[in-house]
């Protein structure tokens, strides 16, 4: 096996391999298989991706792209977030390209650790990974709506791989990490296709920890069918935050506080943020997470300075109860 990671040079075998208790408890039962995952609160909740549009390519038309740096607030904490882009070498015209880590290499992370929680999780040297094959990763992407090709895969997970993610509490005393999403990538090259390569990765170091520490949550896996990114990260952060939830009790969230701790685009209207944080809350309705939502509009004179929108979960999102874990 080759080894792609930034950070060791050491080769696959070089690593000790385990399956502590920890990992046995964050894999799933055959009855929770195919429907749910784990999450990990503080780094599923940091705005790691960026989810602005077009400029996801930005990087094939300039020399390099600038460190993307974010604020963002977390129970009560507040964070600084730093994200370098991936250098990537072109296969075709041996150009570097720059690359922010964006919705795709989200939806593959989720994936891996779906197949982490499906007995096919490992440790190397403590730290939590995952066994896999591209072919598998393509197949579970396509079960929850979202179908990439081979290169596209393999791609994301180079990305991954050089994208480096700094993150510091403000107070200092809380964390403080660099490293990238996948610290370690080894990859197979038999198979011309590409398919049935193995492939070995370890996940960020707040992965392991969460494993280690046993803080991590069940949450519904076929949500990520959601198409928009603000809608998964919404489903995530209520199942985490909102341990009240009932269906009379709404979960009250405001629009700067979703701009702020997502990283969503921020559009230049503040008509235009509420419209869009309208139509990812309707695709939680429209996938039973939430029953209804209203919102209440700040405003002085003619001028919306905020809005606070309030979240009503489904009887299914009660019912489940795996939000309480």
């Amino acid at each position: 096996m080759k080894s792609q990671s930034q950070k060791s040079k050491k080769e696959l075998k070089e690593f000790a391999q385990t399956t502590p208790q920890q990992l046995t408890l964050f894999e799933l039962g055959d009855e929770q298989n195919e429907d749910y995952s784990n999450t990990v609160e503080l780094y599923d909740m940091m705005p790691k991706y960026y989810l602005g549009g077009v400029k996801r390519d930005i990087g094939k038309n300039v020399d390099s792209l600038p460190v993307l740096e974010r604020d963002f607030k977390h129970r009560g904490q507040e964070y600084k977030l730093n994200i370098y882009p991936a250098a990537i070498i072109d296969r075709t015209t041996g150009k570097t390209i720059h690359y922010l880590p964006s919705q795709r290499e989200e939806l593959v992370e989720d994936v891996l650790r779906k197949l982490a929680a499906k007995q096919r999780g490992v440790f190397l040297d403590e730290e939590a990974g995952v066994k896999f094959t591209l072919n598998e990763v393509q197949k579970e992407l396509s079960n929850i709506g979202h179908g990439y090709n081979i290169n596209e895969i393999k791609e994301a997970i180079e990305i991954c791989s050089k994208s480096v993610i700094e993150i510091s509490s403000k107070e200092g005393n809380e964390v403080s990490i660099s490293a990238s999403i996948f610290p370690f990538v080894a990859m197979e090259n038999t198979d011309k296709s590409g398919l049935d390569n193995k492939v070995v990765v370890v996940f960020h170091p707040l992965v392991s920890k969460s494993i280690n520490e046993g803080t991590f949550r069940l949450i519904n896996y076929e949500k990520l069918r959601m198409k928009m990114p603000l809608a998964r990260w919404l489903h995530k952060r209520i199942s985490y935050v909102f341990s009240q939830a009932t269906i009379r009790n709404p979960y009250p969230i405001k629009l700067s506080n979703i701009i702020r701790d997502s990283g969503m685009k921020e559009y230049k209207t503040i008509s235009e943020r509420i419209r869009q944080v309208s139509k990812a809350i309707n695709e939680l309705i429209d996938h039973d997470v939430l029953s209804k939502f209203d919102i209440k509009k700040d405003v002085e004179g003619s001028k919306i300075l905020d809005a606070m929108f309030f979240l009503y979960v489904s009887d299914s999102f009660v019912s489940e109860g795996f939000f309480k874990k």
